[in-house]
C-alpha cells in the first residue's frame, strides 16, 4: 500500500510539472512560432502549387512573396499584402513605360530609372507609416526587372505581368491561411498594451503624489508604449473586428496620454515639500493616491467625479487668497491636479470605447483627436535619395562604359540595397547581412 501511494505521490507531481511547463509562457511562445511557421509554410505550398500549375515561368516569385508578407498577425500580413501588390502594380508600370522609350539612350536610361527608385525612396522616407512600404516596393521592383530587361526590352511587359501575377498568387494564399486558419488578431495585442500602459500611467502619477524619487526610464517606458501602440493600430483597420468610431477613440486616447506625460512633470516640479502640505491637500492627496491604485472599479471607494471637484475647490480657494508665491504654486499644482484627473478618466472612458468597439460622441465632441503627428524631414530625405541616385547611377555609368556582361545583375542588387536599407541611421550591418545571405542562398 505504501509503494502504491509513494508511486502515486511521484506521478501527481510529475502531472504537475508537466503540466505547469505546457502553461508557461515559454512554451506557449513556441507553439504560436511553430504555428505560424507551419501556417506561412502551407501557404509558400499552396502558391508553388498554384503557380506551377498555371504554368507561370518564375514560381519562386510566389514563394518568396508569401514568406514576405507574412506577419505573426491578420491584419498586418494584409496591409503588408495590399502594400505589396500596389507598390508592385505601380512599380512594373512605370518600368515598362521607361525602359522600352529610352533604351536606344543608355544613360538617358539609366538616369530615368535612376530617378524613379530615388523618387520613390524620397517618398517612402516621408511616409513615416506602414504605407511606406508600398513605395519601397515600387523603387525595388523598377530596380529588380528593369536593368535585367535593358538587353531584351521587347520582353519587359511579360517580364511585368508574370511578376504582377505571381505576387497576386502569393499574396492570395498567404491571406488566404492567415485569415482563415486559427487568426492571430492584433487587437488583443492593442488592448491588452493599452490596460498595461493605462495602469502604468496610474502608478506612475500615484508615485509623484507620493513625493517618489523620479525615475526617467519609467516615463520613457510610457513614451515607448505609446510608440508601440501607435505603430500597431495602422494595422487594426484591417483586422476586420474594430470599427470607424474606434479609429477616433484610439486617436483621443493617444492625445491625452501624451498630455498625461506633461502633466506628470508639471505636478513633480510643482509639488510641495510635506512639511508644506496643507491638511486639506494633504487628504485630498491621499484619497487620489487611492483612487489611483485601487484599478477595480467596484473597490473604489471615492469617484473621480469627487476628486476632480475637491481639486476644482482648492484651486479656487488658493487663487483667490492674497497672491503669494506660495499660494499660485499651490494653485498652479492643484490645476494640473485635475487635469490629471480629468485625463485618466477620460482614457478609462476611451479604453472601454476601444474594446468594445463603441462610440464616445461626447468625448469626440471635446476636441478633435490628432493622434500621434509624424515629423518630415524634406532636406533628411532628399538627401538621402540624393546619395541613393549618385550611387545607382554611378554603378550605371561603370556599366555602360565597361561593357560589362553582368552589370545589369549588380545595379539591380545595388538599387535594390539603396530602397530597402536607406532609411537606417547604420544601413552597413544590415548591407553585410544582406550579402551573406544572398552568398549562402546561392
Amino acid at each position: 500500500m505504501n509503494t502504491f501511494a509513494l508511486f502515486h505521490s511521484h506521478f501527481l507531481r510529475a502531472t504537475s510539472k508537466l503540466l505547469r511547463r505546457v502553461a508557461s509562457p515559454a512554451l506557449l511562445n513556441d507553439a504560436n512560432a511553430l504555428l505560424y511557421s507551419a501556417k506561412t509554410f502551407t501557404a509558400a505550398m499552396l502558391a508553388y502549387f498554384i503557380a506551377l500549375s498555371i504554368g507561370l515561368e518564375r514560381p519562386s516569385w510566389a514563394i518568396i512573396t508569401v514568406y514576405i508578407v507574412s506577419q505573426t498577425s491578420v491584419s498586418a500580413s494584409l496591409s503588408r499584402s495590399l502594400y505589396r501588390l500596389a507598390g508592385t502594380v505601380i512599380g512594373a508600370g512605370a518600368t515598362v513605360l521607361i525602359v522600352p522609350t529610352f533604351v536606344n539612350m543608355p544613360v538617358l536610361c539609366s538616369v530615368m530609372l535612376t530617378g524613379w527608385i530615388t523618387f520613390c525612396l524620397y517618398l517612402s522616407l516621408l511616409v513615416r507609416t506602414s504605407r511606406a512600404y508600398a513605395f519601397v516596393l515600387a523603387g525595388y521592383t523598377a530596380s529588380l526587372i528593369g536593368f535585367p530587361a535593358v538587353f531584351d526590352p521587347g520582353t519587359i511587359f511579360n517580364i511585368a505581368i508574370l511578376r504582377v501575377q505571381e505576387i497576386m498568387i502569393g499574396i492570395f494564399c498567404a491571406a488566404l491561411i492567415h485569415r482563415y486558419v486559427l487568426p492571430a488578431r492584433i487587437s488583443g495585442v492593442f488592448n491588452n498594451k493599452l490596460a498595461q500602459t493605462l495602469r502604468s500611467a496610474r502608478l506612475k502619477i500615484a508615485d509623484t503624489l507620493a513625493g517618489k524619487p523620479d525615475e526617467h526610464s519609467d516615463s520613457l517606458h510610457l513614451a515607448l508604449a505609446l510608440q508601440f501602440l501607435q505603430g500597431i493600430s495602422h494595422h487594426i483597420p484591417y483586422d476586420f473586428a474594430l470599427s470607424a468610431p474606434v479609429r477616433q477613440a484610439r486617436k483621443a486616447i493617444h492625445d491625452r496620454l501624451a498630455r498625461l506625460l506633461i502633466v506628470n512633470c508639471e505636478l513633480r516640479d510643482r509639488l510641495p515639500t510635506p512639511e508644506e502640505i496643507p491638511v486639506e491637500l494633504r487628504l485630498l492627496l491621499k484619497d487620489v493616491q487611492a483612487w489611483l491604485t485601487h484599478e477595480v472599479e467596484s473597490e473604489q471607494t471615492i469617484s473621480a467625479e469627487a476628486l476632480k471637484k475637491r481639486s476644482e475647490q482648492l484651486t479656487a480657494l488658493y487663487a483667490s487668497q492674497t497672491p503669494t508665491m506660495t499660494d499660485a504654486i499651490r494653485a498652479s499644482f492643484t490645476r494640473h491636479l485635475t487635469e490629471a484627473i480629468v485625463l485618466l478618466q477620460q482614457c478609462e472612458r476611451l479604453s472601454d470605447a476601444v474594446r468594445h468597439a463603441k462610440n464616445t460622441p461626447a468625448l469626440m465632441e471635446v476636441k478633435a483627436a490628432k493622434g500621434y503627428v509624424f515629423h518630415r524631414d524634406h532636406l533628411s530625405a532628399a538627401r538621402t535619395a540624393l546619395g541613393a541616385f549618385s550611387i545607382i547611377l554611378s554603378g550605371c555609368l561603370i556599366w555602360i562604359y565597361s561593357a560589362w556582361p553582368d552589370g545589369a545583375t549588380a545595379v539591380s542588387v545595388l538599387g535594390v540595397c539603396c530602397t530597402l536599407f536607406a532609411s537606417f541611421d547604420t544601413p552597413a550591418p544590415h548591407l553585410v547581412k544582406y550579402i551573406m545571405g544572398s552568398v549562402w542562398g546561392y
